[in-house]
């Protein structure tokens, strides 16, 4: 039993960075020869939900991925129909869908559509969370209707840390980056989604130390 938990523990932060840099491929093959579940509970470094405060949470990949708008993780778990979807975990007592909304990536309203159609509750919560930068009126509409969109198209993902192709990092003096709304609500507070190591003094986001 005492092996099994270290095995278990040992192998959840794998499948959150996985779950982060929408490595499908990474990811289904964890879960088909480690045996682990593919809602395993692991410590994730990030922001809390609803706080400027960053720190160690209890995650689901499909928490992780949602956060960070992995359209093909997040399409694989709630297919295969493993995860609760309306699972809470953490000291910040959230959901995928919180984590959805307040992670406002490019992808956040695919996301929130396709929980949505799992069967994930919508609360008042959820609304509360959306940052500035996202697409507010498109998640605005998703979550007080609390209905499936059809027409929602699924943003291109995160490279995967294992691609050769890694993207760039972003120029911190150009584009949205040096808005003064993302130097406000985002420089060095949104988590890093690169699961690959980088030099974290030229990335806008968050890293952990």
């Amino acid at each position: 039993m005492g092996a099994e938990l270290l095995k278990q523990e040992d192998g959840a932060p794998i499948l959150l960075e996985l779950a982060a840099s929408d490595d499908l491929d990474g990811f289904k093959s964890v879960i088909e020869n480690s045996g682990l579940p593919v809602d395993e509970l692991g410590l994730w470094y990030t922001r809390r939900i609803g706080s400027n405060e960053m720190g160690y949470e209890r995650r689901t990949p499909l928490m992780v991925a949602s956060l960070y708008g992995s359209t093909k993780v997040v399409d694989y778990i709630l297919r295969s129909g493993l995860s609760d979807v309306n699972r809470v975990a953490g000291s910040d007592r959230v959901t995928a869908m919180h984590c959805a909304v307040a992670g406002g990536s490019d992808s956040a309203a695919f996301v929130v559509n396709r929980l949505i159609a799992a069967g994930a509750e919508v609360d008042v919560r959820a609304t509360e969370l959306i940052p500035r930068f996202a697409p507010k009126k498109q998640l605005e509409n998703l979550l007080v209707n609390d209905k499936v969109c059809e027409e929602i198209p699924r943003q291109q993902s995160p490279v995967p840390a294992s691609s050769p192709e890694r993207q760039p990092l972003p120029d911190i003096n150009n584009g949205v980056y040096s808005t003064d709304e993302f130097r406000m609500y985002c420089f060095k507070i949104k988590p890093c989604s690169r699961a690959y190591t980088h030099d974290w003094t030229e990335c806008p986001f968050a890293h952990p130390g």
